[in-house]
């Protein structure tokens, strides 16, 4: 965060700062408050001359050279940002992601830190800062697969974590003695 502050010109102070991510017991383990942390940081030194939108959050991963990029876990930040009752949400532009249609909250994409920045004096033209239109997913014909667990009696259980797995396409390690239904479950 601190190569992106340089890189867009921002006096940051020469002195130990200190950000207060709340609740302490959540563990955060992403970078998806890094633009936030760089806006902050920029207010507090005063390169930022003009208001911040009241009601507005900051999302996004911040390059060293101060390009905004997404992360995993943005379209639940988004979902949680519309149940706080966020107003104004800054994000990078999302474009392999299917954005649902959000009423009352704007979604402002932005690419550079200097954009963001730019947007709070009305600097940056209304194509800059846009909301994309909503994708619906249409068309959906249902795959018809030969193979399902309708030959597999019991194992309620790994069917069940199985049909996790495959939706979440995550892997899966099975282990048990022979024959007691690894194969016919794979």
């Amino acid at each position: 965060m601190t190569a992106a502050l340089y890189a867009n010109d921002c006096e940051v102070p020469d002195k130990k700062i200190v950000i207060n991510l709340s609740p302490a017991e959540q563990k955060k383990n992403s970078p998806i408050f890094d633009l936030a942390m760089a806006i902050g940081t920029m207010e507090e030194a005063g390169d930022i001359k003009d208001a911040i939108p009241d009601n507005a959050a900051f999302l996004g991963v911040l390059s060293l050279g101060g390009m905004i990029k997404t992360v995993d876990g943005m379209l639940p930040a988004i979902v949680a940002a519309k149940k706080e009752g966020i107003k104004h949400l800054y994000l990078p532009p999302m474009k392999h992601t299917p954005m649902p249609k959000i009423d009352d909250m704007e979604l402002c994409f932005v690419e550079t830190l200097h954009d963001v920045v730019a947007s709070f004096s009305g600097q940056l033209s209304s194509f800059t800062i846009t909301s994309m239109p909503s994708t619906e997913i249409t068309n959906l014909k249902p795959v018809a697969y030969d193979k399902d667990f309708q030959q597999i009696l019991g194992h309620k259980q790994a069917k069940r974590a199985l049909e996790i797995a495959a939706a979440g396409g995550h892997n899966v390690l099975m282990t048990g003695p022979p024959g007691c239904g690894k194969s016919l479950l794979a």
